[in-house]
Protein backbone atom coordinates (compact mmCIF):
# COMPACT_ATOMS: atom_id res chain seq x y z
CA UNK A 1 0.00 0.00 0.00
CA UNK A 2 1.00 3.69 -0.16
CA UNK A 3 1.92 3.62 3.54
CA UNK A 4 4.23 0.61 3.38
CA UNK A 5 7.20 2.89 2.67
CA UNK A 6 6.80 4.40 6.16
CA UNK A 7 7.19 1.14 8.10
CA UNK A 8 9.78 1.83 10.80
CA UNK A 9 12.83 -0.45 11.01
CA UNK A 10 15.40 0.21 13.73
CA UNK A 11 19.08 0.41 12.80
CA UNK A 12 20.39 0.64 9.26
CA UNK A 13 23.30 2.47 7.66
CA UNK A 14 21.39 5.51 6.34
CA UNK A 15 18.84 6.50 9.01
CA UNK A 16 16.01 8.84 8.02
CA UNK A 17 13.51 8.48 10.90
CA UNK A 18 13.36 8.80 14.66
CA UNK A 19 11.03 6.84 16.97
CA UNK A 20 10.32 8.18 20.46
CA UNK A 21 8.43 6.07 23.00
CA UNK A 22 7.06 7.54 26.24
CA UNK A 23 6.10 5.09 29.02
CA UNK A 24 4.51 5.38 32.43
CA UNK A 25 4.29 1.74 33.47
CA UNK A 26 5.17 -0.33 36.51
CA UNK A 27 8.59 -1.02 35.02
CA UNK A 28 9.43 2.61 34.06
CA UNK A 29 11.53 4.93 36.22
CA UNK A 30 8.59 7.12 37.31
CA UNK A 31 6.22 4.19 37.69
CA UNK A 32 2.54 4.18 36.70
CA UNK A 33 0.32 7.28 36.83
CA UNK A 34 -1.65 7.69 40.10
CA UNK A 35 -5.39 8.24 39.82
CA UNK A 36 -6.94 11.31 41.38
CA UNK A 37 -9.59 9.12 43.05
CA UNK A 38 -7.85 5.79 43.68
CA UNK A 39 -10.68 4.43 45.80
CA UNK A 40 -12.93 3.85 42.79
CA UNK A 41 -13.09 0.14 42.03
CA UNK A 42 -9.98 -0.35 44.16
CA UNK A 43 -7.64 0.80 41.35
CA UNK A 44 -4.97 3.34 42.34
CA UNK A 45 -2.92 3.75 39.15
CA UNK A 46 -3.01 3.31 35.39
CA UNK A 47 -0.31 2.65 32.83
CA UNK A 48 0.28 4.48 29.53
CA UNK A 49 2.60 3.99 26.58
CA UNK A 50 2.74 6.13 23.43
CA UNK A 51 5.12 6.15 20.47
CA UNK A 52 5.72 8.72 17.71
CA UNK A 53 7.80 8.40 14.55
CA UNK A 54 9.11 11.38 12.57
CA UNK A 55 10.41 10.59 9.07
CA UNK A 56 12.50 12.65 6.68
CA UNK A 57 10.66 12.24 3.41
CA UNK A 58 11.58 12.80 -0.22
CA UNK A 59 11.36 16.50 -1.09
CA UNK A 60 10.87 18.12 -4.50
CA UNK A 61 12.23 21.68 -4.29
CA UNK A 62 11.70 24.50 -6.80
CA UNK A 63 14.25 27.30 -6.61
CA UNK A 64 12.62 30.46 -7.98
CA UNK A 65 15.17 33.23 -8.49
CA UNK A 66 14.78 36.89 -9.43
CA UNK A 67 16.80 37.85 -12.56
CA UNK A 68 15.41 41.38 -12.93
CA UNK A 69 17.66 44.33 -13.76
CA UNK A 70 18.20 45.27 -10.12
CA UNK A 71 20.15 42.05 -9.62
CA UNK A 72 23.05 43.72 -11.50
CA UNK A 73 23.64 46.08 -8.58
CA UNK A 74 25.63 45.35 -5.43
CA UNK A 75 23.74 44.37 -2.30
CA UNK A 76 24.75 47.60 -0.55
CA UNK A 77 23.90 50.04 -3.37
CA UNK A 78 20.47 51.24 -4.49
CA UNK A 79 19.28 49.91 -7.82
CA UNK A 80 19.04 53.05 -9.96
CA UNK A 81 18.32 51.97 -13.55
CA UNK A 82 19.60 53.07 -16.05
CA UNK A 83 22.57 54.15 -13.95
CA UNK A 84 25.41 51.65 -14.38
CA UNK A 85 26.15 49.44 -11.32
CA UNK A 86 29.17 50.51 -9.29
CA UNK A 87 31.22 47.35 -9.92
CA UNK A 88 30.54 47.20 -13.66
CA UNK A 89 33.52 47.75 -15.95
CA UNK A 90 33.71 50.78 -18.23
CA UNK A 91 31.29 50.54 -21.14
CA UNK A 92 29.16 47.89 -19.44
CA UNK A 93 25.56 47.56 -20.63
CA UNK A 94 22.64 45.40 -19.56
CA UNK A 95 22.84 41.95 -21.18
CA UNK A 96 26.62 41.97 -20.69
CA UNK A 97 28.07 39.50 -18.13
CA UNK A 98 26.92 40.21 -14.56
CA UNK A 99 29.21 42.75 -12.84
CA UNK A 100 31.83 41.29 -10.46
CA UNK A 101 30.11 42.50 -7.27
CA UNK A 102 26.38 42.14 -7.84
CA UNK A 103 23.33 40.58 -6.24
CA UNK A 104 23.02 37.97 -8.97
CA UNK A 105 26.52 36.59 -8.37
CA UNK A 106 25.81 36.63 -4.63
CA UNK A 107 22.72 34.50 -5.24
CA UNK A 108 24.64 32.06 -7.44
CA UNK A 109 27.13 31.57 -4.59
CA UNK A 110 24.32 31.02 -2.06
CA UNK A 111 22.59 28.52 -4.35
CA UNK A 112 25.87 26.61 -4.59
CA UNK A 113 26.01 26.39 -0.81
CA UNK A 114 22.36 25.30 -0.70
CA UNK A 115 23.00 22.49 -3.17
CA UNK A 116 26.06 21.35 -1.22
CA UNK A 117 23.96 21.23 1.96
CA UNK A 118 21.11 19.23 0.42
CA UNK A 119 23.65 16.87 -1.12
CA UNK A 120 24.79 15.98 2.40
CA UNK A 121 21.34 15.77 4.00
CA UNK A 122 19.66 12.39 4.68
CA UNK A 123 16.46 12.91 2.63
CA UNK A 124 16.33 12.56 -1.14
CA UNK A 125 15.84 16.05 -2.62
CA UNK A 126 15.20 16.77 -6.28
CA UNK A 127 15.72 20.43 -7.22
CA UNK A 128 14.47 22.53 -10.13
CA UNK A 129 15.38 26.07 -11.19
CA UNK A 130 12.97 28.74 -12.41
CA UNK A 131 13.92 32.39 -12.93
CA UNK A 132 11.85 35.49 -13.57
CA UNK A 133 12.00 39.14 -14.54
CA UNK A 134 9.01 40.52 -16.46
CA UNK A 135 8.14 36.90 -17.28
CA UNK A 136 9.29 33.54 -15.93
CA UNK A 137 10.81 30.35 -17.32
CA UNK A 138 11.92 27.03 -15.90
CA UNK A 139 15.62 26.77 -16.66
CA UNK A 140 16.08 23.26 -15.27
CA UNK A 141 13.45 20.63 -14.47
CA UNK A 142 13.62 18.64 -11.25
CA UNK A 143 16.87 16.71 -10.97
CA UNK A 144 19.03 14.95 -8.44
CA UNK A 145 22.09 15.96 -10.48
CA UNK A 146 22.74 19.28 -8.72
CA UNK A 147 25.52 20.56 -11.04
CA UNK A 148 22.75 20.90 -13.66
CA UNK A 149 21.24 23.68 -11.52
CA UNK A 150 24.52 25.59 -11.44
CA UNK A 151 24.95 25.09 -15.18
CA UNK A 152 21.46 26.49 -15.77
CA UNK A 153 22.45 29.68 -13.91
CA UNK A 154 25.49 30.32 -16.12
CA UNK A 155 23.70 31.74 -19.19
CA UNK A 156 22.14 34.43 -17.00
CA UNK A 157 25.49 35.21 -15.36
CA UNK A 158 26.96 35.58 -18.84
CA UNK A 159 24.17 37.88 -20.00
CA UNK A 160 22.30 39.68 -17.22
CA UNK A 161 19.59 41.83 -18.78
CA UNK A 162 17.17 44.39 -17.40
CA UNK A 163 13.51 43.63 -16.77
CA UNK A 164 10.58 43.90 -14.38
CA UNK A 165 9.75 41.83 -11.31
CA UNK A 166 6.94 39.34 -11.89
CA UNK A 167 7.13 37.33 -8.67
CA UNK A 168 3.71 35.75 -9.19
CA UNK A 169 4.78 34.27 -12.51
CA UNK A 170 7.97 32.95 -10.91
CA UNK A 171 6.03 31.15 -8.18
CA UNK A 172 3.67 29.73 -10.80
CA UNK A 173 6.65 28.31 -12.72
CA UNK A 174 7.99 26.74 -9.54
CA UNK A 175 4.59 25.25 -8.79
CA UNK A 176 4.50 23.61 -12.20
CA UNK A 177 8.03 22.31 -11.75
CA UNK A 178 7.35 20.42 -8.52
CA UNK A 179 3.98 19.04 -9.61
CA UNK A 180 4.18 18.51 -13.37
CA UNK A 181 7.85 17.91 -14.18
CA UNK A 182 8.55 14.41 -15.56
CA UNK A 183 10.74 13.81 -12.50
CA UNK A 184 8.15 15.00 -9.95
CA UNK A 185 7.55 12.29 -7.34
CA UNK A 186 3.95 11.69 -6.18
CA UNK A 187 4.98 10.86 -2.60
CA UNK A 188 7.43 13.73 -2.17
CA UNK A 189 6.83 16.87 -0.11
CA UNK A 190 6.57 19.91 -2.40
CA UNK A 191 8.53 23.07 -1.57
CA UNK A 192 9.08 26.38 -3.39
CA UNK A 193 11.89 28.73 -2.36
CA UNK A 194 11.37 32.13 -3.98
CA UNK A 195 13.95 34.92 -3.81
CA UNK A 196 13.57 38.57 -4.76
CA UNK A 197 15.57 41.74 -4.26
CA UNK A 198 12.70 44.04 -5.19
CA UNK A 199 8.97 44.68 -5.38
CA UNK A 200 6.43 42.81 -7.50
CA UNK A 201 5.46 45.23 -10.27
CA UNK A 202 3.83 43.22 -13.06
CA UNK A 203 1.65 40.17 -13.60
CA UNK A 204 -0.45 38.08 -11.22
CA UNK A 205 -0.23 38.87 -7.51
CA UNK A 206 2.23 36.60 -5.67
CA UNK A 207 -0.33 36.16 -2.88
CA UNK A 208 -2.88 34.78 -5.33
CA UNK A 209 -0.42 32.20 -6.63
CA UNK A 210 0.75 31.37 -3.10
CA UNK A 211 -2.82 30.58 -2.08
CA UNK A 212 -3.20 28.30 -5.09
CA UNK A 213 0.05 26.56 -4.17
CA UNK A 214 -1.13 26.02 -0.61
CA UNK A 215 -4.35 24.48 -1.93
CA UNK A 216 -2.31 21.67 -3.50
CA UNK A 217 -0.10 21.14 -0.45
CA UNK A 218 2.94 23.13 -1.53
CA UNK A 219 5.05 24.89 1.11
CA UNK A 220 6.64 28.23 0.23
CA UNK A 221 9.75 29.78 1.75
CA UNK A 222 10.47 33.37 0.76
CA UNK A 223 13.82 35.16 0.78
CA UNK A 224 14.22 38.93 0.40
CA UNK A 225 17.67 40.28 -0.41
CA UNK A 226 18.69 43.95 -0.05
CA UNK A 227 16.88 46.75 1.73
CA UNK A 228 14.77 47.49 -1.36
CA UNK A 229 12.85 44.21 -1.22
CA UNK A 230 9.21 44.21 -0.12
CA UNK A 231 9.57 42.24 3.11
CA UNK A 232 5.94 42.53 4.31
CA UNK A 233 4.55 41.25 1.00
CA UNK A 234 6.95 38.32 0.86
CA UNK A 235 6.34 37.49 4.51
CA UNK A 236 2.65 37.27 3.62
CA UNK A 237 3.43 34.94 0.70
CA UNK A 238 5.35 32.63 3.04
CA UNK A 239 2.49 32.71 5.55
CA UNK A 240 -0.04 31.79 2.88
CA UNK A 241 2.25 28.97 1.75
CA UNK A 242 2.73 27.57 5.25
CA UNK A 243 6.44 28.32 5.18
CA UNK A 244 8.75 31.01 6.57
CA UNK A 245 10.15 34.31 5.39
CA UNK A 246 13.87 35.14 5.62
CA UNK A 247 15.65 38.43 4.95
CA UNK A 248 19.28 38.94 4.00
CA UNK A 249 20.98 42.34 3.89
CA UNK A 250 24.39 41.08 2.83
CA UNK A 251 25.89 38.26 0.74
CA UNK A 252 27.04 36.46 3.89
CA UNK A 253 23.53 36.75 5.35
CA UNK A 254 22.18 35.18 2.19
CA UNK A 255 24.40 32.12 2.52
CA UNK A 256 23.25 31.65 6.11
CA UNK A 257 19.60 31.93 5.03
CA UNK A 258 19.94 29.15 2.47
CA UNK A 259 21.72 26.95 5.00
CA UNK A 260 18.87 27.52 7.45
CA UNK A 261 16.22 26.66 4.86
CA UNK A 262 17.84 23.25 4.30
CA UNK A 263 17.38 22.53 8.01
CA UNK A 264 13.68 23.39 7.76
CA UNK A 265 12.74 21.23 4.80
CA UNK A 266 9.70 19.13 5.71
CA UNK A 267 9.61 16.01 7.83
CA UNK A 268 6.52 13.83 8.23
CA UNK A 269 4.94 12.55 11.44
CA UNK A 270 4.23 9.04 10.20
CA UNK A 271 2.97 7.49 13.44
Amino acid sequence: SSTDRYAFTAGGSNPNALEVTARRTASSLDGPIPLLMPQIMGIGTFESEQAAISTQVEVDVALVIDRSGSMAYAAHEPAAYPQIPSSAPAGWQFCDPAPPDCRWRNVVTAVGVFLSEVNQSPPSEFVSLSTYSGSAITNQDLTGDYPRILSALEPITNSLCSGGTNIGSGISEGLGAVHHSPAARPGAAKVIIVLTDGIHNTGTSPSTVASAAADVGTMIFTVTFSSEADQPAMSNVASLGGGKHFHANSPSDLVVVFQEIVKQLPTLLTH
